[in-house]
C-alpha cells in the first residue's frame, strides 16, 4: 500500500467527534513507512481541518463527497461544482417534498434561517443520538453556525444568482424517511448528479464526478499511485464509491451493511480506533511481505 484514504465522521473520528491518540498514531506510523495519508469526508474543508490540527495532523483534505479536494486551503487541486440546472431542479423537488436543505458553496453554507436550523439540527441530532441533552445539542448546533461560515436566506434561487458562485453540495434533512425518498425518487434521472447518505435523516446530493472514489482517483494519479495500492476505509453510503475503487477496501466495524458487504476487509468500531487497528494490520502485512 502506498496510500492510505480514510473518511472522518464514523471512521477517524469518535464519538466525541475527535481522532483519538491510537487513530493519530498510527497514521504517523504509516506516514514514516512511506504511506501518503488523504482525509476524503463529506465535510468542509474548516470542519475537517479542525480534528486533525487538534490531534497534532495535516493532511490533504477531499471535502464534501470529492467536491473540492485541497493540498492546504489556499491551493485547491480539484473540484466538481453540481450544474446550474441541476441545483435549480434539486431546490424545485425539496420545496415540494418539504425538506429543510443547506447549500455548500464557494462562499460559504447557505441555510434558510436561523430558526429553521435550530430547530432541524437540533432534532436530528437528538434522534440520532437520544442520550443527548436539548442543552447539548444546541451547543453543539450554535458551535457548527460559528465554524462553518452560515450565511441564511430565504430565496436559494436567488442565491444561485450570485456571481462566481459554485454549489458544491447540497444536503437534505427530513425525520420523515418518506421525504427524502420522495426527492431521491424524483431526482433518479438526473444522470450528473450523485445522491448518497452519511447518516440517518439525511441525503447528500454532489455533482456525479464529486464522488470520493473519483476524487481519490485523480488524487492517487497526481501522486503516480494506482488505486491497487491503496487503502480505503470508511462506514457509511457516500463511501461506497471509494471503497468500491480502492484496492484495500475496509469496512469499519460499525459500518452499514451495504459498506460492510463492498469491502473486502474489516476493522473495529470508531470507537475502538477501528482505524488504527487497520493501519496496524496493514502494515504489519507489508513487513511480513518484505522479510
Amino acid at each position: 500500500m502506498k496510500l492510505i484514504a480514510t473518511d472522518m465522521d464514523g471512521t477517524l473520528l469518535n464519538q466525541d467527534g475527535e481522532i483519538s491518540k491510537d487513530n493519530a498514531e498510527a497514521l504517523q506510523a504509516a506516514s514514516a513507512h512511506g504511506i501518503d495519508i488523504v482525509i476524503a469526508t463529506g465535510r468542509t474543508y474548516e470542519a475537517a481541518h479542525r480534528p486533525l490540527a487538534s490531534a497534532g495532523l495535516s493532511y490533504p483534505i477531499i471535502s464534501m463527497n470529492g467536491a473540492v479536494t485541497y493540498k492546504n486551503r489556499k491551493e485547491i487541486q480539484r473540484s466538481a461544482p453540481i450544474t446550474e440546472s441541476s441545483c435549480e431542479r434539486i431546490l424545485t423537488v425539496h420545496q415540494a417534498a418539504g425538506s429543510y436543505i443547506e447549500l455548500f458553496t464557494s462562499q460559504g453554507i447557505f441555510a434558510p434561517s436561523r430558526k429553521a436550523y435550530m430547530s432541524v439540527v437540533v432534532g436530528m441530532l437528538q434522534t440520532a443520538h437520544p442520550e443527548l441533552t436539548t442543552a447539548a445539542a444546541e451547543q453543539y448546533a450554535e458551535r457548527r453556525l460559528e465554524d462553518e461560515n452560515f450565511q441564511f436566506a430565504d430565496d436559494f434561487f436567488s442565491v444561485l444568482d450570485n456571481e462566481g458562485l459554485e454549489v458544491y453540495k447540497m444536503l437534505a434533512f427530513s425525520s420523515e424517511a418518506s421525504v427524502l425518498e420522495r426527492m431521491k425518487y424524483e431526482l433518479r434521472d438526473d444522470n450528473e448528479l450523485a445522491l448518497t447518505s452519511s447518516g440517518m435523516g439525511n441525503l447528500e446530493l454532489n455533482h456525479v464526478r464529486a464522488q470520493k472514489g473519483f476524487a481519490l482517483q485523480e488524487f492517487a494519479l497526481g501522486l503516480g499511485i494506482s488505486l491497487e495500492d491503496v487503502m480505503a476505509l470508511g462506514d457509511n453510503f457516500n463511501d461506497l464509491n471509494m471503497l468500491q475503487m480502492a484496492g484495500r477496501s475496509v469496512a469499519m466495524g460499525n459500518a452499514v451493511p451495504e459498506v460492510k458487504e463492498a469491502s473486502g476487509f474489516s476493522t473495529k468500531t470508531n470507537t475502538e480506533h477501528g482505524v488504527a487497528h487497520a493501519v496496524h494490520e496493514m502494515l504489519h502485512e507489508l513487513k511480513t511481505k518484505s522479510s
